[in-house]
């Protein structure tokens, strides 16, 4: 019988299902606003692991980059640059606010995207520039951002995969004007489906908290597009234990790369030599 090894999966404690169990015998599942209790325990506790001055939480990683985008006011006839190498959800994200995924290609050595092959992407229509974190290698932020300053380009840090990772001394998700995260039962820690963004800046904040919830500025005041991207308490719950073990399981992984590393050196799969 031909067996499988799964590439990741979900670690969940005793501390996650007393969590969940404390908020079904509390009653309070969800938050009309998407500020439960422990849905801002979770954000608070996030940014400040993070290293940035808000983290706001979604129902999954695509609806992060999607009210991202929503909130950095790109639209139809705009152009935003992704990596070739990625998820279905990074391109997708822009169709659905209209505008036109333009591919840049990658470095090799990192599956990030390319600076070089960035800059020659760029258009007068350029508004954002996706890049993407990938298996937990980080794009080369420093030049990415310094193109976008030169182009006035709006950076949104596609960090589904990259929680705890760090660049120059900084985590992923602090780099860009915006950081989105995932929470799939695959990711580095887990929620079941959730996301998160993360910015410095107020405005960005203050949209993605109206953006999440059906664009309300008010109770049932919808001032602007929106939809509903809110987190449940019962999922907050669980994200929120698993932040507090996130370095325990990024040291696993490292192990486990390491491990895989070492027993497979100078194994030679179709043309390619591991090393």
């Amino acid at each position: 019988m031909r067996r499988t090894i799964p590439i990741a999966h979900p670690m969940i404690g005793r501390e996650e299902i007393e969590a969940v169990t404390a908020v079904l015998k509390s009653g309070v599942l969800t938050s009309k606003s998407g500020e439960g209790p422990y849905v801002k325990r979770f954000e608070e506790t996030f940014a400040k692991y993070t290293g940035v001055k808000y983290a706001l939480s979604t129902s999954s990683g695509t609806a992060a980059l999607h009210a991202a985008l929503l909130a950095a006011e790109i639209g139809r006839d705009d152009e935003v640059i992704v990596p070739s190498f990625t998820f279905a959800a990074t391109a997708e994200a822009v169709a659905l606010v209209g505008a036109k995924p333009v591919f840049a290609d990658i470095n090799p050595q990192t599956y990030c995207i390319d600076p070089v092959s960035f800059e020659a992407a760029v258009t007068s229509k350029t508004r954002a520039v996706i890049p993407v974190h990938l298996f937990g290698l980080m794009a080369d932020m420093e030049k990415i951002n310094k193109i976008a300053k030169q182009h006035n380009i709006t950076v949104i840090e596609d960090a589904a995969q990259a929680h705890g990772a760090t660049f120059d001394g900084k985590k992923a998700g602090s780099l860009g004007n915006l950081g989105c995260f995932s929470f799939y039962a695959s990711k580095n820690i887990t929620t079941g489906e959730g996301g998160m963004v993360t910015t410095n800046r107020r405005e960005y904040a203050e949209a993605l908290a109206s953006i999440r919830n059906h664009g309300e500025g008010k109770l049932y005041i919808s001032q602007r597009l929106g939809h509903n991207y809110r987190m449940s308490e019962v999922a907050a719950a669980i994200g929120y234990q698993q932040l507090l073990k996130l370095s325990r399981f990024n040291d696993a992984r490292r192990r486990g790369d390491l491990y895989s590393r070492q027993s497979l050196k100078g194994i030679n799969m179709h043309g390619v030599s591991i090393l």
